[in-house]
């Protein structure tokens, strides 16, 4: 089955649209950010064990929210100000060959970055 032409070339704009808001960005390559389930701490609620691990990352540098997962699972979205080695000043240098989560991220849906994704200007 042959896709038409318009679409492909529809989604060849998106793409290229994605490039030159992603070049005027960056923000998911400066930072390297990934959740933390919360352990249950003895003795504490969910709320103390939350506020313990936010200051323990804050006290490394780190900044650190405490959320509640769709399944109301507590966890601390770690931002850690640790840049990706393949940014450059003119973007990423390794692009075209990134890796496939790279490819698949979408700030839009990151509760972090989803207010400065500039993908969501599409």
């Amino acid at each position: 089955m042959t896709v038409p032409e318009e679409i492909v070339k529809a989604k060849q704009r998106l793409v290229k649209a994605k490039q030159r808001l992603c070049l005027g960005c960056l923000e998911c390559c400066r930072r390297l950010l990934f959740p933390v389930k919360v352990p249950p701490m003895l003795g504490k609620s969910d709320d103390e064990a939350t506020r313990a691990m936010i200051e323990f990352y804050t006290a490394h540098g780190c900044e650190a929210r405490g959320q509640l997962s769709a399944a109301g699972v507590a966890y601390v979205t770690v931002i850690a100000p640790v840049p990706c080695p393949h940014l450059t000043a003119g973007g990423c240098d390794i692009y075209a060959d990134r890796p496939d989560v790279c490819r698949r991220y979408d700030g839009r849906l990151d509760p972090v970055l989803k207010d400065v994704c500039r993908w969501k200007e599409l």
